[in-house]
């Protein structure tokens, strides 16, 4: 039985009566923060396809000026009106990374700490 990266124990932390195996969790290679290597990588497209077709274009790297993105998904910034006196909450982390951990290309951010004149309410 394997258990999902979010669930890994330690070999210390198994008990005999409920044997589970170890899940180690690798960070991904070339990412300057912590997140787990994924295979394949989140928001890629199986290949080559179950159907023997062609990546759908939706899932091909889209690459502007000097930036390659690695699928045509992009998130824009979704206004939720829920930052703390101008700046992000846990609400946030926790909304956008759920989102973000899916994989899209690209994702703005909505705007957050402006000054009190940039305010609208």
């Amino acid at each position: 039985m394997s258990v999902s990266s979010h669930h890994a124990v330690s070999a210390a932390q198994q008990q005999p009566d409920n044997p589970r195996e170890t899940v180690i969790n690798r960070p991904a290679a070339g990412i300057s923060y912590y997140t787990p290597a994924q295979s394949p990588p989140s928001g890629t497209a199986s290949d080559p396809q179950p159907d023997g077709k062609k990546i759908p274009k939706l899932f091909q790297p889209l690459k502007v000026r000097g930036v390659t993105f690695q699928n045509r998904i992009f998130l824009s910034p979704l206004c939720q009106y829920s930052a703390d006196n101008g700046h992000h909450t846990m609400w946030h982390q926790t909304h956008l990374g759920g989102i973000i951990q899916r994989g899209p290309g690209l994702t703005m951010v909505e705007a957050t700490s402006v000054t009190p004149e940039g305010k609208t309410f």
